[in-house]
């Protein structure tokens, strides 16, 4: 029964973190910045983030001092932490907002503007 539920957790685990080998953790030295460990408790990408999300589509929420942005699973800033706010990737597009301004970014960095915040989780909704 309890090999049932160890088994239980690590699938739901899996299920939240996008399937991904690795996820979030804070570490217990310095300023307590967030970084990646695998499975195995091997950290994979340094603690430098004062935010981090599990994966979602191939690329993690991160925050820096106030500013988001999207990291692979390599650790490469894809882009980098410069918006006030982003939503998770949902398909091929992240909502964010930027100086009071709503838009979409893709995965590659391409923005697309001028929307209201109501207008960027219609369009997320509708995807």
């Amino acid at each position: 029964m309890q090999l049932m539920w160890l088994i239980f957790i690590l699938l739901l685990i899996y299920t939240i973190c996008d399937y991904q080998l690795f996820a979030p953790f804070r570490a217990d030295y310095g300023q307590g910045r967030y970084g990646y460990k695998d499975t195995d408790g091997k950290i994979r990408i340094l603690p430098k983030y004062d935010y981090a999300d599990c994966f979602h589509n191939g690329l993690a929420r991160v925050g820096f001092w106030g500013k988001y942005g999207f990291i692979n699973k390599r650790g490469k800033e894809v882009i980098p932490p410069k918006y006030d706010e982003v939503w998770s990737f949902s398909s091929s597009l992240a909502g964010f907002k930027l100086n009071g301004k709503w838009g979409f970014v893709d995965k590659k960095g391409n923005e697309y503007w001028d929307m209201t915040e109501d207008e960027a989780r219609q369009q997320m909704q509708n995807r």
